[in-house]
Formats: structure tokens, sequence, C-alpha cells
């Protein structure tokens, strides 16, 4: 019985590591990808990569913040409209620059909104 156990142990534990490198790769990619990416839970920023932080001025410390102390009152309505599920894309300007922002639900189990995903594509890069 102690070697079942043992046996079953070591199964979830590499089950577990393995997990952790996907978690871990995952972040790396999110934060390698070549476009601005911002993720927002409970309107609060949640997350964002090297992209973003290069296309909105820098903007590391808008973590943990919420969306309307760093983000622009356009970009913030179009947070809401995306919450709302009434768009999806509009043109905006972030830090100066048009683009294209994009916008997604993240949705859980329940099919409840968790959240909002921004993806902006500068009009220049096109």
């Amino acid at each position: 019985m102690n070697e079942d156990l043992k046996h079953l142990l070591d199964e979830n534990s590499k089950v577990l590591e393995f997990r952790k490198e996907m978690l871990e790769m995952n972040q790396e990619i999110l934060f390698s990808l070549p476009i601005a990416v911002l993720g927002i839970s409970e309107n609060i920023v949640v997350q964002c990569n090297a992209a973003w932080a290069k296309e909105a001025g820098d903007q590391w410390g808008a973590l943990g913040e919420n969306i309307e102390e760093v983000l622009s009152p356009e970009i913030v309505e179009f947070v809401r409209d995306v919450q709302a599920g009434e768009v999806d894309k509009r043109r905006l300007m972030l830090n100066g620059v048009w683009g294209t922002f994009l916008g997604s639900s993240m949705r859980g189990l329940n099919n409840e909104v968790r959240g909002v995903i921004l993806v902006f594509i500068r009009g220049d890069s096109i």
C-alpha cells in the first residue's frame, strides 16, 4: 500500500511540475508577444505585457490599479462596452498614437464575465 501511495505521489508531483512549466511558458509567451496586451479583472489591471508597457509609456505601475486611474476615458468606455458585449473593436488613441483596440471578454466555467482582454495594434504597424 505504501508503494502504491508513493507511486501516486510521484505521478501527482510530475503533473504539478508539468503544469507549473506550462504556466511559466504561457506567461513568457504573453510577455513576449509583439502586440500590446492588457488584462483587466473587476476593473483592475491585472496583466500587461512588454509591448503594452512600451506603447502606453512604461505603464508597469498600472498593475493593480483601477482602470479609471490609468486609462483614458475613451479606453474605459471601450472596456465597458466590451464587458456589456456590445463591441469588440474600436479605433482609439493610446499614448498619443492612433490604433485599433480589440477587446474580448474572459469567461469562467459558468459563462460569467471574469474580465476583459485588450489588444492594441498601432495604426502605423500594419
